[in-house]
């Protein structure tokens, strides 16, 4: 479908190239015949120019989003160091150790 608009597209930047023609501009009817087509597919040319530009925005901003994602992810990742039940219930609460109960706290972690 789109192939068939890109025809369309075309052929609308040949005849607005045309218009500038020295000779079309002097010869009125084929400057008018030129103009009627022009205007016979000036909105759908038009229209695809719109969809196509609004696809590549969509298009940019789904890259702009993953990269950003990307960052964020990096950014926030955090590393945890290796523990042993022991030292992470020593870690988590220092003053277990005094009481002698960092076995039983970290059996819970």
């Amino acid at each position: 479908m789109f192939d068939k608009i890109e025809i369309f597209s075309k052929r609308y930047d040949e005849l607005n190239n045309r218009l500038y023609d020295p000779t079309v501009a002097s010869d009125a009817t084929k400057f008018n015949e030129i103009m009627k087509e022009v205007k016979s597919i000036e909105p759908i040319v038009l229209k695809y120019r719109e969809y196509k530009k609004a696809q590549q925005t969509i298009k940019d901003s789904l890259e702009i989003l993953e990269t950003e994602k990307d960052k964020e992810t990096e950014e926030s990742t955090v590393v945890i160091p290796e523990t042993t039940p022991e030292t992470s219930a020593a870690s988590w609460y220092p003053d277990c150790r005094f009481f002698g109960i960092s076995s039983i706290i970290s059996h819970f972690l």
